[in-house]
């Protein structure tokens, strides 16, 4: 995990707060990145949604209905990646919403103006899609429990994609409650708000 320091948001508000506007969010300091993005990273989600696939061939019987058609896998596939990031997006966005009101004008300017969360705030939005498919999973699963292909390809894919956030969270576990997160291209940024930090 690259390490750098540097403080952030330092510029004036005075025309937005006059008009009414969130002010320029308070300064931070950047004091780290955790990486989640390049080839290693993409190869690593695919190869664990491909493990997941991998494991239900070899340990669980096939099932006894006939086989979907190709097509109908691959609409499966799609749907479960869209209710992935579906759920994801509606989560951080209510959360932000209810965090960038709560923090409004502390220090004299609004934190989480710029989509950062504290800690606690984002290890629930990583969490919330692959909680969110368990529960759908136990209301739409065959009593008898038996899994279908549909259902193989459905968590393999979730598996793959939710691979990112579990890492992230891995890391995120461990740092000081008073940090706050800011989602980039390129992973998460290690934020410490500069007014009322212990």
């Amino acid at each position: 995990m690259k390490v750098h320091q540097r403080s952030i948001g330092n510029k004036s508000g005075a025309r937005a707060a006059a008009l009414g506007l969130p002010l320029d969010p308070p300064p931070f300091f950047l004091e780290g990145e955790i990486r989640l993005s390049g080839s290693y990273m993409n190869a690593s989600c695919a190869a664990m949604g491909v493990i997941v696939l991998l494991a239900f061939q070899l340990f669980l019987p096939d099932p006894v209905r006939p086989l979907p058609s190709l097509s109908l896998l691959m609409m499966t596939s799609v749907g479960a990646a869209l209710l992935n990031f579906g759920i994801r997006f509606v989560a951080y966005w209510a959360i932000w919403r209810k965090i960038s009101g709560n923090y409004r004008q502390k220090g004299g300017r609004c934190l989480g103006a710029n989509g950062e969360l504290p800690k606690n705030a984002f290890m629930v939005v990583f969490m919330a899609p692959l909680a969110a498919f368990g529960v759908l999973y136990l209301i739409l699963a065959d009593p008898s429990g038996a899994l279908g292909p549909g259902w193989w390809v459905a968590i393999a894919v979730v598996t793959g994609i939710a691979f990112r956030d579990l890492r992230a969270a891995w890391h995120v576990l461990f740092l000081d409650q008073a940090r706050w997160l800011k989602e980039t291209s390129r992973g998460l940024d290690i934020l410490r708000p500069v007014v009322g930090d212990s």
